[in-house]
């Protein structure tokens, strides 16, 4: 940590001492937020019991859980801006060492690029929330969660080279992204060959050979997007799209084959913000193909797609969700805030069924679905100081992608309650 300060006050020192004193214009901040929650996991919820351990009878295995969290939130920042006439900057650090998470890629900077202004518009070079990101939400629980993994939209930080402008009454954004190359799940459900491939007993799946060695993107990832601004509120469109090709050495009787598969993914989305003076309403809706492949951050349940190696094909994810937040600011001080969030992953596999329990799924598309809703009370007890408990209901849902493991039977999740509250001090 002590290093990464001293880059920082280096940088801004050598930044300063480039340009005529007075030119460049340093804003620094942070935030230091911590948690205090309680979590409640019942006997069947996913979180408690990952492992889908069952008796003889189907039935879960293991006790229900209550956790404490009392952490920091991994939203603390401290970053800086600058502006030096039409040439700006950003850098944004948060602490997240042992996470092991994709907020650590690439190391701890969130964001750090660099702006021009133009003109007309604004050229932006580095790493940053791409043009799909919206945040209808101010949910606290779940590491600040937002609702953006049910039914939310989060790219999350991403180099890039960006382009916005001021069209009309609102701002347009295209960017060029780095791609992602996350490969299918090589087998397409948890337990072959239990899956078929058609009801008339066509050959099975197997993962024999099928890993994926190999990833080759020839295109970066596209998002675009556009925020009207009209009144005191905002409609918001954004879109994106990416495709590469995955591939593997297949060995069948001793003879070996190279087995390429293009892999196309996107993401659409609508949002709006309403503000009707202490009143205001927001939501947002969201629909993509193979979510895993494309990296929508932090989005719950079975996104990815899945690949059949005995025919050589990929079996696309379909997923859809919505979130509707409403809020009512009383006075300075105190405000309620309430949301709810619904998303479900529906696997394109007509005609795919499963032998061992045929009136699981039937020849139907599985799904994987799950629900969240939260109601909090945020209390501004000064400027930059804040207290905001909340309770947030999980509702992990059911899943028919990836069913309960060892027997191919629908997996009821279970529900999980978090209930605390979240400190935030500004500077």
């Amino acid at each position: 940590m002590r290093k990464v300060l001293i880059l920082i006050a280096a940088v801004a020192l050598l930044s300063t001492a480039a340009i005529p004193a007075g030119a460049a214009d340093w804003e620094f901040f942070g935030n230091a937020i911590f948690r205090t929650y309680w979590e409640s996991a019942d006997e069947t919820s996913r979180n408690n019991h990952s492992d889908g351990t069952v008796d003889a009878l189907g039935n879960r295995i293991g006790f229900s859980d209550d956790n404490l969290q009392w952490d920091r939130q991994i939203t603390g920042s401290f970053g800086a801006t600058v502006q030096a006439g039409d040439i700006g900057g950003k850098i944004n650090m948060r602490i997240l060492e042992g996470s092991g998470s994709v907020n650590t890629t690439p190391g701890n900077f969130t964001e750090f690029y660099g702006t021009w202004d133009f003109g007309p518009g604004q050229l932006l070079v580095g790493q940053t929330l791409g043009p799909v990101n919206f945040f209808p939400s101010r949910q606290v629980g779940l590491d600040d969660f937002g609702l953006v993994g049910l039914g939310g939209l989060l790219s999350y930080f991403k180099p890039m080279i960006q382009s916005s402008w001021e069209l009309g009454p609102g701002q347009l954004k295209v960017a060029l992204l780095s791609p992602e190359t996350s490969a299918p799940q090589t087998n397409p459900f948890n337990t072959p060959p239990d899956w078929q491939h058609n009801s008339t007993g066509g050959p099975a799946y197997t993962s024999a050979g099928a890993a994926f060695t190999d990833t080759d993107p020839t295109l970066p990832k596209i998002e675009a997007s556009y925020q009207f601004n009209f009144l005191s509120h905002s409609l918001w469109f954004g879109g994106g799209y990416q495709s590469y090709e995955s591939g593997y050495i297949q060995t069948v009787g001793g003879a070996s084959s190279e087995q390429d598969v293009s892999i196309d993914s996107y993401i659409l989305g609508l949002g709006w913000l309403t503000n009707w003076g202490p009143f205001y309403f927001n939501g947002s809706l969201m629909y993509g193909q193979n979510n895993d492949q494309y990296q929508m951050t932090f989005q719950q349940g079975d996104d990815s797609a899945r690949y059949n190696p005995t025919l050589n094909e990929i079996l696309d994810n379909q997923s859809f969700g919505f979130t509707l937040v409403a809020g009512w600011k009383f006075n300075d001080m105190l405000s309620i805030e309430g949301g709810y969030g619904y998303l479900v992953h529906t696997l394109d596999a007509t005609n795919y069924f499963n032998a061992n329990n045929t009136t699981a799924v039937g020849t139907n598309d599985p799904e994987d679905d799950m629900s969240m809703a939260y109601l909090q009370l945020p209390i501004t007890l000064a400027p930059g100081m804040m207290i905001i408990p909340e309770i947030t209901w999980y509702d992990h849902g059911s899943n028919q992608i990836s069913p309960r493991a060892g027997t191919g039977i629908e997996d009821d999740e279970g529900e999980t309650w978090y209930y605390g509250a979240e400190w935030k001090i500004s500077f």
